[in-house]
């Protein structure tokens, strides 16, 4: 009885290592399995995302670009120009900023009512957060802002009164973007000012007797 128990006690501190062994690696397997799904998850969520912005992409190109033409002959046949000034928020704007957007709404609106509704659209899928956003961006993001920016005074008396405004997600993807544009340039002229330094060439006279070595 006395041999038994030393021998039960080794098999018992065996059976436990390899317990022990074993839970680690199924630890190990389960935890890989989670990133697996993750990561599964993750790529076909990016698919799905990436296969939404070519839709808005291809829509932009096919449907919106002819719309925008059409809207652009009609403003050069009826010499209406672009709203040139500065671009606030789209709710806070003064008389004469209505005057002037009054003055280049024409009589038919087929052309501009279509353009708005269509940058809607397309604003509306990019801020619906199932497409790629930095795809379309890189695609159409400054042709998308100009627009909205050459048509800022209408869009503002579009909205103007209602309880609840119109052409929202124009404004809302007009506000990222713009801000997004802007870094971009900011970013781009620094650029350009870090290498002029660079290349620049330091020159100075020092005063005689202090540029003793």
């Amino acid at each position: 009885m006395l041999e038994v128990l030393p021998n039960t006690s080794l098999y018992l501190e065996v059976v436990y290592c390899l317990a022990a062994v074993v839970l680690a690696a199924v630890g190990i397997i389960g935890l890989r399995q989670v990133f697996l799904i993750k990561y599964d998850i993750k790529s076909r969520y990016q698919r799905d995302a990436n296969h939404e912005a070519m839709e808005l992409i291809k829509r932009y190109s096919d449907t919106s670009i002819p719309i925008i033409n059409k809207w652009d002959e009609q403003r050069e046949k009826e010499h209406i120009p672009d709203y040139e000034d500065e671009v606030g928020d789209f709710s806070n704007f003064s008389k004469e900023l209505i005057k002037v957007g009054l003055a280049r709404i024409p009589k038919n609106l087929n052309y501009l009512v279509d353009m708005l509704n269509e940058l809607e659209f397309v604003a509306a899928g990019v801020n619906s957060e199932l497409a790629n956003e930095e795809m379309a961006f890189y695609s159409f993001g400054k042709s998308f802002r100009d627009m909205v920016r050459s048509n800022y005074d209408i869009i503002c008396i579009l909205r103007y009164g209602d309880t609840v405004k119109g052409y929202e997600n124009i404004v809302d993807l007009y506000n990222r973007w713009d801000k997004r544009i802007k870094r971009i340039e900011l970013e781009s002229k620094k650029a350009d000012i870090d290498e002029a330094l660079k290349k620049a060439i330091d020159q100075r006279i020092s005063s005689i007797g202090t540029d003793l070595k």
